[in-house]
């Protein structure tokens, strides 16, 4: 079982099923890899490689926020260097095993 780390913020986002895709940096596995966040469980279902923007623009709701304006604030919270939109991210969407 593979790790994806998440902050403790979005623990009821993940625990009520409306976050289902993170974005990273680097791959952490493939569809049907099974992992571990925050003491539950998933399945990854997709992992593409995507433009940032396109993450802010199409699936911040996904992301388990409420606008594009609200996950490129988190995201830049935690990548302040790289906000580029046209950085390449992996968009691994994922569904919880019960």
């Amino acid at each position: 079982m593979i790790q994806i780390p998440f902050k403790d913020e979005f623990r009821e986002a993940l625990a009520s099923g409306r976050k289902t895709a993170t974005s990273r940096f680097r791959k952490y596995g493939n569809p049907g890899d099974l992992f571990e966040g925050l003491e539950m469980t998933f399945e990854l279902t997709n992992v593409d490689r995507v433009p940032l923007g396109n993450v802010a623009e199409s699936f911040y709701s996904a992301e388990g926020l409420s606008s594009p304006d609200d996950f490129r604030h988190v995201w830049a919270g935690i990548h302040p260097k790289r906000t580029d939109p046209s950085l390449l991210v992996y968009l691994h969407q994922f569904k919880r095993v019960k």
